[in-house]
């Protein structure tokens, strides 16, 4: 595993290694090879597209179909000095939303944690479809 993987895991995250399969995980995920990861609750799939994400370029969108598992995601990085993360959930008001979307859309949020629901949204889909141009 990199060094800076390895670094970042212990300053941002406080750990002192990988646990099983992670390290490998990243390392397939920074070859730009897809990654489909089957853990248990806490097995530390978080840790396995967080970290990646800080090694490389790019933007994260996660898809999570439980808001209070994403409001937990983004109060975890918070709580680890990780503040480049957010997410869009049914709490928000719509101009919270088209805010946070906008947010991410010009990088000013790293993560952006939302819904499978999302996707069925056309103005949402428009949005996602810009990145990057």
């Amino acid at each position: 595993m990199n060094i800076e993987a390895e670094s970042l895991l212990k300053q941002y995250f406080g750990y002192d290694s990988f646990r099983p399969m992670q390290a490998q995980i990243i390392q397939s995920i920074l070859n730009k090879k897809d990654a489909v990861v089957l853990m248990p609750t806490g097995g530390g799939k978080s840790l396995t597209y967080q970290l990646p994400v800080f090694l490389q370029p790019g933007l994260c969108l996660v898809v999570d179909p439980i808001k209070s598992l994403m409001e937990d995601q983004v109060r975890v990085l918070n709580n680890n000095w990780i503040d480049c993360c957010d997410y869009i959930n049914s709490n928000l008001k719509r101009e919270e939303k088209q805010s946070k979307l906008i947010d991410f859309k010009f990088g000013q949020t790293q993560f952006l944690f939302v819904s499978p629901e999302r996707f069925v949204m056309e103005d949402f889909r428009n949005i996602i479809k810009t990145i990057d141009n």
